[in-house]
């Protein structure tokens, strides 16, 4: 008897514990598909280790210019920049094959889409004293 008692009170806790719930199933009509939603922003034709790669470039140069900047404001732009190139290109080879108007074009871009965004979002201020 008590190990009945002793099975029923673990099961409740158990039960009582888990993150089960029902979760209804949509009522289709007859003869119509599920809807499926799809989203596709990124090619998927770049490597993890090249958007690494893109990544830590750009975390690199930024700390080159001033290794003062908070990490947070670096990690946000170089975000910003990967997602930027991974939905304007195919893959590294379409990257790699920029002209010079090319990059100055991908420069405007970055700098319009990222930059200035992301410092607005920061609102850095001086220190007083510094012009």
């Amino acid at each position: 008897m008590k190990v009945i008692i002793s099975l029923i009170i673990t099961l409740i806790f158990v039960t009582g514990c888990s993150n089960f719930r029902y979760i209804p199933e949509p009522e289709l009509e007859k003869g119509k598909p599920i809807p499926v939603l799809t989203t596709t922003v990124y090619s998927g034709n770049f490597s993890t280790e090249q958007i690494r790669d893109l990544w830590m470039t750009c975390s690199v140069r930024f700390n080159q210019v001033d290794p003062y900047l908070p990490l947070q404001f670096i990690h946000r732009h170089c975000d910003c920049y990967a997602d930027l190139i991974r939905k304007n290109f195919k893959n590294s080879d379409d990257l790699k094959a920029l002209s010079s108007d090319g990059v100055n074009t991908l420069k405007e871009k970055l700098v319009t889409n990222c930059n200035l965004k992301i410092q607005q979002e920061f609102n850095f201020q001086k220190p007083s004293g510094q012009t």
